[in-house]
């Protein structure tokens, strides 16, 4: 049952993601229900294989001594995550200009302790990283999209005057002296 759910973990964090992303970005809960069953597709078919694989070697073996072993088609879980995590991505470039553009470099930062993760873990038979960069990532998301979110005033979608004070500081600083 372990094996099942940390198998599966990786797919529904991914999956999850590109409807946090679909939802940030367009805010539109319609968009995200016709569009719910299309991409929670290939999700639902890790999950079945996970399960099915408890009863015969698809993703995964474990021995009568409890010894877990991978499946020619162990590589799917993590593809299948991967393309959740790129099909979000390229969401988020493509709607850079008509939506909360502040989502770019967040979305980034949460893709690389991810893809280092699920790479290490795939390329390395024994280290088990996804869980651990899935906690990174979502942290560092917390932190650069409140930080984001407190220059922006929540009414208007305008930078706060702090925020300008401080971009004046900071410019002013740049300039030379004499001009």
């Amino acid at each position: 049952v372990v094996t099942i759910a940390l198998t599966s973990t990786i797919t529904v964090a991914a999956f999850l993601w590109t409807q946090y992303v679909d939802y940030k970005l367009f805010d539109d809960i319609g968009r995200l229900k016709k569009r719910l069953t299309l991409l929670a597709l290939p999700a639902v078919a890790v999950i079945c294989l996970s399960v099915v694989s408890a009863f015969t070697p698809v993703l995964f073996f474990v021995s009568p001594d409890n010894v877990y072993s991978r499946s020619a088609l162990s590589f799917l879980p993590f593809a299948v995550s991967f393309f959740y995590l790129l099909y979000a991505e390229i969401e988020i470039y493509l709607s850079r200009k008509n939506s909360k553009s502040y989502l770019v470099m967040p979305s980034i930062i949460f893709l690389i302790p991810v893809f280092i993760g699920g790479i290490l873990q795939f390329m390395f038979y024994g280290l088990s990283l996804v869980c651990a960069a899935l906690a990174i990532s979502v942290v560092s998301l917390y932190i650069n999209i409140q930080g984001e979110s407190s220059r922006l005033d929540s009414l208007s979608g305008l930078y706060t005057r702090a925020y300008l004070d401080y971009k004046i500081q900071h410019m002013s600083l740049k300039c030379p002296e004499d001009g």
